[in-house]
This record gives C-alpha cells, structure tokens and sequence, in this order.
C-alpha cells in the first residue's frame, strides 16, 4: 500500500489469466492468495492498507501450455483452483497522481530502499521522499539536514545488471572501485546507474576484510547472475558456499584470482561436496614463478581438500581450470556449474561485509529521527535452481555521533533448513527426512508419520533413491526380530514416481532390501521386515518408477519425487508437529558488535511453514546505545539455527523525542481544473509552511512548471522517481501550468524528417543518370573484338564501337578492389583468420573465374546454407527456446558475418568504363 500510494495508485490490477509459464513469473493462484491473506489481516486489524478484491469474470483455472510440474504446483493447493480473469483489489487512503505534501524524508538508497522501507513499516506512502544521493549531488536543490526524519537502506547496490529477462538479472555486490566486477568483460552487464553522478560513498557496496581477496573471471551462469556464486565464497571459510562457474557451459579458461596481503606458499583447493555430475581434474596455477600445470585428485573433493605447494612465495595466485571430468550419463548440455567451496591459505578466511551508503550519516543531527533499515537478499525457498545471495546479513553502518537505538528484528523459519534443524527449533522428536522437497517443510519427514493421509512427505525433484526417512520407534517397543508388517501409503493422485524399492535398516548396522509390491486402490502395499531390533527404523528408498518431466528452467528431463503419505508399523504412534512455536528468549541470532539482541519467537506453525515472519518480542527493553564510529551487524546461518533474520530496523528517535512514526500529514490540496493532452492546471491551496508541488507522472524533465507566466524552474526527483518542484510560503491559493515542452521537439523532428524524405524522392525522381542513352541511327554491328553479352542490350544494338587505342579496360581492378574490401572487412568485422578466408573466395572469383560479381551470389549461398543448416538442427534437436537457445547455432556466427562481409564487398562500386573502352 505504501508504494501505491507514491505512484497515485487507489486499485491494484491483478491479471489472473497471464501467461506465467513463459517467463516462470509468479503463479497467479498464489499472488491471488497472497493480497486476499492481505486483505484478511486488514479486516482483522492490522495495517496492511489493502482491502477485499473484487472479481471481474468467471472462475477458471489458468491451465499452462509449458510444463510446469514443479516445487509450488506440488506444495501448494491453491494451484490449479479456478480463478476470475481480473481482481482490482483497493488501496486504503490512497493519495492522487498531483498532490502537495509538506515536510521531507530523506532516503538513502534506491527504489529497492523505499520497498524495503515500507514493508519494515516505516513509510505509508504519504510522506515527501528525496534521495539523498540527489542532494549531495546538487546542494543548492536541498540539505540532508533540512529534513525531519533521515532513512538509511543497504539499497542502490554497486552490482552488474543485465536486460535479459525478468529474473536472475542482478550481479553479485561489487566494492565501489567501477571496476568490472569479473576479471574478464561481462558484455552482458548494461547497469544503469540511479544517480548518474553518485560516487561509491552513495551506494551499498561489499567489501572482502581478511588476508586473501577473491575476484574471478565469471561466476555462475553465461545466461543468468547468481551472485550466491561469487568468488567471495571460496575464501570465507565455509564448505557450505562456494565460487562456480560455467553451469551448463564449458568451463575450460575460467580461474580464480586470489590476492594477499603478504607472501603465501600454498594454497589448499577443495572443491564443492554437493552431488554434482562433473568435477575438475587439473588447473594452471600461475604465481610469481610463472605458469603450470597442477592435477586435482580425490582429495580435492574432500572435506580435507588438496594442498597445493607453489613453486614460489607470491602475493597474487591465479587459478585456472584446464580439465574437467563428468559423469558419463550426463548429456552435454546438463553439465553443473564447478568451482571451489574453499581456496584456502595460511592467512586464513575472509570476512565480506556489506556496507550502507557511508556520506549520510556523518551529516545527520540529534533533532532529526533516523531509521537504519537492513535487508537481507533471498530468493524464492522453493527455486531449486538458486540459493540465497546472502546466507546472513553482514552490514557496516558509520555514525557521526553517539546515538541509542531500538531494534526490530524481522525473522522467518529457513524453509530449506534441514529437518533436524526445524526439529530442534520446534522440540519435535519424532519422524525426520534426511531431505525433502525444495523448500517446503510442511513436506518434511514428520508428514509420513503423523495419522494423517492428506499429508506427506515428499523428496525433491531428481534425488528419491537415497531419501532416507529416520523413524523412532516408542519407548520400550523395539522391532519385533520374528517380523513386523511395514503397511507405506503413497498417494493415489498427483505428480510423483512411485517406490518400487526399499532398504530398512534398525540402527544397528543390519540392512534390508524389499521390493514395495504393487499398492491397493487407497495407495497401500505391505511389507514384512524380521531380524531387525532396536528403537529406529531407517528406510531408504532404493528404486522408484523412472517418470520424468521437463524442467522450466533449463528445459532438461528430471525425474519426479516420490511420495509416503503414512508409514505404519508397530511401535510407531502418530503424531503431529506442535501447532506453535514459542521459544525462550535467544542471543544467538542476530548481533551488533559482537553484544547480542536477545529476542523472544513466537508463531503458528503452519504460517512459519508458509513463509509467514514470525512474531518477535524484544527481550531487552532499553536501547542499544551505539557510539560515534563503524558498527558491524551480523546475524547467524539460518541452515543451523533454523531461523532466518531477513530484516533489522534500527530506530532512533531525535533527542528528547519519542519514537519517529511515520508522518502522514495531509498537507495543503491540489486540485486539477483542466487536464489536456499535453498540459495540466492545478490550483494549490495555501501552504503558509511552504510545501512541495509534485507531479506523479513520472520524472522527466520535458514538463515544465509556471505560476503566472513565471518558470518554476526543474523539477526535483521525489517520492522515488516523480517530478517535484518546492512552493514558497503563501496564504493564498496559486494556480500552476504544467506543460510538456517534449512535444515541440517532436513535432519539429517529425516535420525534418517528413522534408528529408521528400527530398530524397525528388533527387529519384530528376537524376539525370536514369535518362537512356541517345541511340544513333547507323545499324552496323560492333566490331568482333568487343563481341559480349553486355553489349547485347538495346542501347547497344547498331553503335559501332571503335577499336581501343590508348587506355584499355582493366579486367582485373573489379577484382582488386573486391578482394581488397573483403580482406579488410573481414579482418575488422570477424577475425584476421576469416579476413583471410573473405579475400580468397573474392580473389578466386575476380582473378580465377575473372567474375568478380559472384562474391555477391556466393553470400547468398553462404546464408542459404546456414538456414538448412539451422532448421535441421532445430527440427533434430528441438531446442527449448529460453536464453540460451542461440547457443546450439553459435558455430554458425563466423559464417553469418562471412556472408555479410562479402555482400558488402560485392556492392562497393566499382570503376565505370571511359567512353573510349
């Protein structure tokens, strides 16, 4: 509600019939859920701002045309359910496109800061925002210290971006050097920077505190940015991250780059332990010695990881992979990313920490509020495919004085934690899953034994055979060695592969293998276990139906998860996880130079399940008094805590004054008495306390404002991008023209333009050169000598030509010039190689064949060629067409440019023939 507010917004379309299947957009079943919970929370009394959406059209379900079996369609039962084509859901106290407003809050950061602002619930959308990158940028336009309340974001990152899609387009967070962010140009990166003239004090940049820095040739994927990636992580000290590169591409050429502080004599590789299907088996190492060759063996895919001695000390060691090794049932183009969990040295690991824009703070004074709102980067629990960018938040933030603070700490469960992770946190010591699907701990282990049918554990995607489902057994009832039933209920309906196979095991080193027979009409097959004892059961799947669908990511065949809706046996007594959770109070979750916030969790359950915060309480009630100087905050890894800390609001009210909320003033009116095409009038009521004039159409500095014929001057960007212009004091009302002054360039434009075309039709129309030859009337044919077809044409028949005499054609300058064009072009455009294969084909054309005029034909057969060449290819290997589609024709590039080269060649005019020839 708040951003709608900023952008004049009083109703929010949802589209329910979109295609969100082509781009993996959010499922509109879910989105319908999220504002109508929204709405619900409303109604019952909390600020959301949002009200009940209305339907626009019969329910129906938005069936999509591509595959998209996936983590969401299977957790969710929301998916698939019919729903109106269109819901307008309504924006509580909503604010007009041209309004007034009084008073100022400064932000620092981006767009992305006022977002993050307004969900930690410190803007409503009716306060006056200015950037602070735009005053210290032009002074005279305002002050920092002029506004009431100043609002610090870890937004407007220093990163890369690219325009390639919707999803995955953010770099990793660079140090603020303009550096390139990889080592090797990343034409991909087309950032546009929000301040054009900011420096590296206005952003949020990441910078790697420690002995060794790691910086890479690239990171990830060629086609998408996954900064969870980076280079940072193969020095941080933790096998549990890693730098990669090159998932589904050839990885042959990329390297690590690790710089020191002081001399170094080994480095100790250890590569990712996760299941990848292809690993690295040999790298260069270059150091202070030179380059050479080093053999990765088994020990670099341990824990252990690899030593590896340089030849000599050096302070900069790059590491570049030359071999790799895959799995042999890999097909070419499914091969995962490789890298390095660690790249270690005797300096020990690096610290990234993650710094606020650091030019605000310093200028803020005691009478003003201050809000430090920090915000870690996640992504989607239920993306397989990616991690989140940030495991914890790390930020720095710079006081310029001595300030007390109070804390809001946003927390919400770790839907990937393991569940023993979510067991400890919840006190549940019943049945565990060593995995689960992707992000959904309703689906964890625990389902399979709870009594109740409609729920299940579900593994992931690709990786049933070896789930393994750990259930304790009741107190003093172990398993029965003379046999006991094992009744597994998979579920009658939905997108799974079914168990074929299990091996159960007791604890205690004795193992089992059982075929699961065929299962009755509820779902149920039976199997008999003996000669097992103890108080745990272990069953492991072992085999499984192989269905498969085709993922929406990389358009590969995965194979689908299997399902246990109950397992039942002796000893075994239902039970389901607790409905609540309330912790004591904890200091292990989040810090502040090292001192700890002890706060208090509390939350149902199913909604933490959801993705829903949990309910925080702090357990100390003062302020945390905070000096002048840097203050490091650091949270723990929600993968051991099971907690996450997504956001830490720090609030600082000015001295003497309670806590700052938000200011929601209604200010002075705006109303609008004509709005034309390209003009609007606006009548101002009085705003004795001077107020700010804003135009929400977005910025652009084509409108101009004037009262009484006198120019307002250029607007101002406010409330996050809009057109703004600061009103003096007055106590009468004051009427304003806006203009769009745009248009008169335009139509200026348009009109050049239109003339430039009818000159152009003029200059056909009367060329001279078009006129035929005047043809005398002499009827004897050309001598013999000049005999040709080109001679044979109208103009021609009956012109006696004489005999050469002092300046005969030249055969051979066409060819030159053809010859030479090529070469050149061809070296420019392509390659000195393929400059090379140009001017041969020209030169066997013009000198050989003594036809120059066929490098044009040969182009066309060039690009004739490679149009067989890539329907062939497209209808053998029936490409998916996502981001990387171009790849499977990529070898057909150089050609493409030959075939241009060589069309443009053969068009360069050549030399007329005198009169005379």
């Amino acid at each position: 509600a708040p951003i709608s507010r900023l952008f004049g917004v009083d109703t929010i379309w949802l589209p329910n019939d979109v295609a969100f299947d082509r781009f993996r957009t959010p499922r509109p079943e879910i989105t319908s859920a999220l504002f109508a919970r929204a709405a619900t929370d409303e109604l019952a009394g909390a600020a959301v701002g949002l009200g009940p959406s209305i339907p626009f059209g019969d329910p129906a379900p938005n069936v999509p045309t591509i595959s998209m079996v996936d983590e969401d369609s299977i957790s969710r039962a929301e998916v698939g359910q019919p729903l109106p084509a269109v819901e307008l859901v309504p924006v509580s106290d909503p604010i007009p496109i041209v309004r007034v407003k009084t008073g100022q809050i400064v932000v620092a950061g981006s767009g992305d800061g006022l977002v993050d602002a307004a969900a930690a619930g410190v803007l409503t959308g009716n306060e006056l925002i200015r950037y602070s990158a735009d005053l210290i940028a032009d002074p005279t336009s305002g002050s920092i210290s002029d506004a009431d309340r100043v609002i610090i974001t870890d937004s407007n990152r220093d990163r890369a971006h690219h325009w390639r899609g919707s999803q995955d387009v953010w770099g990793f967070t660079e140090d603020g050097s303009n550096g390139p962010g990889v080592l090797v140009p990343d034409t991909s990166d087309q950032r546009i920077p929000v301040f054009p003239s900011s420096t590296a004090d206005d952003q949020t940049i990441a910078v790697q505190r420690g002995g060794t820095t790691a910086a890479a040739s690239s990171y990830g994927e060629p086609y998408a940015y996954r900064p969870e990636n980076r280079a940072a992580m193969a020095v941080d000290g933790l096998l549990t991250t890693s730098w990669v590169v090159a998932d589904r591409a050839d990885a042959i050429g990329e390297f690590l780059r690790l710089s020191t502080e002081s001399y170094i004599s080994s480095v100790r590789l250890t590569q990712p332990r996760d299941d990848r299907n292809r690993w690295i088996t040999s790298v260069d190492i270059t150091d202070a010695s030179g380059r050479y060759a080093v053999a990765l063996d088994e020990e670099s895919r341990s824990s252990a990881g690899q030593q590896v001695t340089l030849r000599a000390p050096s302070r900069e060691v790059t590491i570049t992979i030359t071999g790799t090794q895959a799995d042999p049932s890999t097909p070419p183009n499914s091969l995962d990313a490789v890298g390095f969990a660690e790249a270690a040295t005797a300096l020990g690991p690096s610290d990234e920490v993650t710094r606020v824009p650091s030019n605000v703070l310093s200028e803020v004074t005691d009478s003003q509020d201050v809000d430090i709102v920090l915000t870690r980067l996640r992504t989607r629990a239920t993306n397989r495919w990616r991690s989140d960018p940030e495991a914890t938040l790390v930020r720095a933030f710079t006081l310029g004085s001595e300030r007390t603070f109070t804390p809001t700490v946003t927390t919400r469960l770790d839907l990937r934690a393991s569940d023993t992770t979510i067991a400890t946190l919840l006190g549940w010591e019943g049945t565990t899953a060593d995995r689960r699907l992707t992000g959904v701990p309703a689906m964890g282990g625990w389902a399979a034994t709870d009594g109740d049918p409609t729920t299940k554990w579900v593994t992931p995607f690709g990786e049933a055979v070896g789930s393994t489902l750990t259930i304790p057994l009741s107190a003093g009832e172990p398993l029965d060695p003379a046999g006991t039933d094992i009744v597994l209920q998979q579920p009658t309906s939905g997108t799974f592969n079914t168990i074929t196979e299990v091996t159960l095991s007791d604890g205690e080193g004795v193992l089992q293998t059982l075929a699961v027979p065929a299962a009755d009409a509820n779902g149920s097959s039976t199997i008999r276990v003996a000669g097992l004892n103890g108080t745990t059961l272990r069953l492991t799947i072992t085999m499984t139906s192989e269905n498969t669908t085709t993922d929406r990511r990389y358009a590969e065949q995965v194979l689908l998860p299997t399902a246990l809706a109950e397992v039942t046996l002796d000893g075994v007594i239902p039970a389901a996880l607790p409905a609540t959770l309330a912790t004591e109070c904890r200091s292990d979750l989040v810090e502040i130079d090292g001192v700890p916030i002890s706060i208090k969790l509390t939350g149902n359950v199913p909604d933490l399940f959801d993705g829903e915060p949990a309910t925080v309480e702090n357990c100390d009630r003062a302020g945390i008094s905070l000096s002048a100087g840097e203050h490091i905050v650091r949270s723990a890894a929600g993968t051991n805590t099971g907690v996450d800390v997504d956001r830490l609001l720090l609030n600082s009210p000015a001295a003497g004054e309670p806590g700052a909320p938000s200011s929601d003033s209604a200010g002075p009116t705006a109303t609008v008495t004509d709005n034309g095409r390209i003009h609007r009038s606006v009548t101002v009521g009085p705003c004795p306390a001077g107020c700010w004039f804003i135009f929400g159409e977005g910025l652009n500095q084509g409108w101009s404002a004037s009262i009484d014929g006198d120019s307002m001057g250029t607007q101002q960007r406010v409330d996050g991008g809009f057109n703004g212009w600061y009103l003096p004091p007055s106590t009468e009302s004051r009427q304003i023209e806006l203009r769009w002054e745009g248009q008169t360039r335009l139509t200026i434009g348009l009109i050049l333009s239109g003339f430039g075309v009818l000159v152009c039709i003029a200059l056909i129309a009367l060329d001279r050169r078009r006129s035929h030859l005047a043809l005398p009337e002499s009827s004897e044919f050309a001598s013999p000598e000049f005999a040709s077809p080109e001679f044979d044409s109208p103009e021609f028949v009956g012109l006696r030509l004489p005999r050469p005499s002092r300046h005969p054609f030249d055969p051979f300058g066409p060819a030159v010039v053809t010859t030479g064009a090529a070469t050149i072009l061809g070296f420019l455009v392509i390659s000195p190689t393929w400059g090379l294969l140009c001017g041969l084909i020209a030169a066997v054309s013009g000198f050989v064949f003594r036809r120059p005029q066929l490098v044009g034909p040969i182009a066309v057969v060039i690009v004739a060629v490679l149009a067989v060449v890539m329907i062939r290819r497209y209808l053998i290997l029936k490409p998916f067409v996502n981001a990387g589609w171009p790849s499977y024709f990529e070898d057909l590039h150089r050609p493409g440019l030959a075939a241009m080269v060589l069309l443009a060649a053969s068009v360069i005019p050549r030399r007329r023939r005198t009169d005379e020839q």
